[in-house]
């Protein structure tokens, strides 16, 4: 009687695990798409080999966050990057952090703009472009009128 009670135990635990196997294959597939979306994004946006592999990390990071928070589409993504670039981008009510999403939002449109522009000027908006070689030319220019108006009131 012991020996046929543990049998059917054994038989009842045996259908669990299948069931619970066939639903963890089910959700990895559910997560693989998400990473689908996110290649099919990248070959719409069609990343050429002279974009900086840091770019390319971090937009896949910010894709990758999107589509997994929220479940926005690749049309979805495109539809607030086109509205960020116009500047009439409106934050749909399921985001929680709305200044994340919004500087998320405003990288990725960056990204592709310095894409369309070909790889030339997309280096120099990539990197920063005059306006960082400005600012290293100025910063002496700065501290130095900084410092005359603190030895001012001091």
């Amino acid at each position: 009687m012991l020996l046929l009670f543990s049998l059917e135990n054994m038989k009842d635990r045996l259908a669990e695990a299948v069931e619970t196997y066939r639903v963890a294959e089910e959700f990895a597939e559910i997560l693989k798409q998400p990473e689908s979306i996110i290649n099919d994004y990248f070959i719409a946006l069609k990343l050429e080999s002279w974009v900086p592999e840091p770019a390319i990390k971090r937009a896949k990071k910010i894709l990758g966050d999107l589509v997994f928070r929220y479940g926005f589409s690749e049309i979805q993504l495109d539809d607030f990057m086109t509205a960020e670039a116009s500047d009439c981008l409106i934050t749909p009510a399921i985001v929680i952090d709305t200044t994340e999403f919004t500087q998320d939002i405003n990288e990725l449109a960056h990204l592709r703009h310095a894409v369309s522009c070909g790889q030339e000027k997309g280096l120099l908006i990539l990197g920063g472009g005059k306006q960082a070689s400005h600012g290293v030319k100025f910063k002496p220019q700065r501290k130095k009128r900084f410092t005359s108006r603190y030895n001012k009131i001091h």
